[in-house]
């Protein structure tokens, strides 16, 4: 066995255990500049997003205050319609609205993790090309070693 080859091997398992004692920087290892144009509205989406939830509440509250106040008697049936109608159009603002800011969270996103991959797959292959076909013969696990033993 090649001592190179060897000292390689080492140096990509140390690279490895590095890799893992990592934080949260590891998940954007891969975002290049460019994807810092979907990566942004995402963000800022998410964020949009996460305040439906208060929206939603302080609203079906509202409702549930008008239904309190008509069983104790502080409304009369025609000031319960009138409010209770007046609550539909927030509800159903709040329903466009979250479709649509979690729709876009939902496109964003994807769109980032596909930039990603895309960029891992791409690294990967540069990788690979650069490696020496004795590295490929040494591996013990993997599609790449039933290959090369299938193949001798």
């Amino acid at each position: 066995m090649n001592v190179g080859v060897q000292d390689q091997h080492r140096s990509e398992h140390r690279l490895l255990q590095r890799r893992k004692q990592r934080g949260w920087s590891v998940l954007f290892a891969f975002t290049r500049k460019t994807h810092l144009l979907i990566l942004l509205p995402a963000v800022l989406l998410s964020l949009a997003s996460g305040l439906v939830l208060p929206a939603t509440a302080v609203i079906v509250g509202r409702v549930f205050n008008t239904f309190s106040d008509y069983a104790i008697g502080k409304l009369e049936v025609a000031a319960f319609n009138h409010e209770i109608l007046e609550s539909i159009y927030p509800l159903l603002s709040l329903g466009v609205v979250t479709f649509v800011l979690k729709g876009g969270f939902f496109v964003f996103w994807l769109q980032f993790g596909e930039l990603q991959a895309r960029c891992v797959r791409e690294e990967l292959f540069r990788a690979l090309l650069e490696k020496d076909s004795e590295w490929y013969d040494l591996r013990t696990t993997g599609v790449e070693t039933l290959l090369s033993r299938t193949q001798t």
